[in-house]
């Protein structure tokens, strides 16, 4: 069983996203994994906010890898269609 720690963020806390990007062929292979850092958040008084842009017409694999201080990563993933 894994036992879990809690971090208490404060304001001032940081954190740095790092995206992945893998482009995928017909078959659905990955054919292309690049990772680039991108921007830092800075915890404060309000909560962060999601915004929603214009995609190009496909399928994507969407999800998120959270790595906590001892290094352990913790992905989900789901597809979605955008139309």
């Amino acid at each position: 069983m894994r036992s879990y720690s809690e971090h208490l963020i404060e304001t001032g806390d940081s954190v740095t996203l790092l995206e992945r990007w893998m482009d995928l062929n017909q078959s659905g292979n990955v054919v292309r994994n690049v990772v680039q850092e991108s921007d830092t958040l800075t915890f404060g008084d309000q909560m962060f906010a999601w915004e929603d842009l214009d995609a190009a017409a496909g399928v994507y694999i969407v999800g998120f890898i959270v790595e906590d201080l001892d290094g352990n990563a913790y992905p989900t993933f789901t597809q979605m269609t955008v139309r």
